[in-house]
């Protein structure tokens, strides 16, 4: 649908996908001229304890967390890597709390977020095709 949609809309107006939300389908449509996305993917993954962050997704609620002091993710400014550490997260998630689904969804929209802010950057820049390859070399280091 990417290949071929996109050549059909006026080139003056915005163009909406609805139901990407992974780099890898972002950067497909992104480059065939996609400006605007629309997806569950970063609600929908923190309700099962996943993190997105730069360096590929994150099980929350792995073992490996439950004495973690760091946040969920290095370096985010969001609400929930803040205040927040990664034992906690994945604490709220064992006690089935609702706030751990809540904090992983502020820090998955915030990841993403940031993410398209990266990307905009690239492309006005000229360097999205460098950018592009950099995330996914990144991406493949998961925690």
């Amino acid at each position: 649908v990417l290949d071929y949609a996109p050549d059909m809309l006026p080139y003056d107006k915005p163009r909406y996908v609805m139901g990407i939300g992974t780099p890898d389908y972002i950067f497909e449509a992104v480059e065939r001229g996609v400006d605007m996305f629309d997806c569950v993917i970063p609600t929908r993954v923190a309700r099962h304890g996943t993190a997105l962050t730069r360096r590929g997704n994150v099980a929350i609620k792995a073992a490996k967390w439950m004495f973690d002091q760091g946040p969920v993710e290095e370096g985010c400014d969001c609400y929930c890597c803040r205040n927040f550490t990664r034992s906690y997260v994945r604490h709220l998630f064992a006690c089935n709390e609702i706030l751990a689904l809540r904090l992983l969804t502020i820090h998955n929209v915030y990841a993403l977020n940031r993410f398209m802010a990266d990307m905009r950057a690239a492309i006005e820049d000229g360097t999205f095709y460098d950018w592009k390859e950099q995330v996914k070399k990144d991406t493949t280091k998961h925690e």
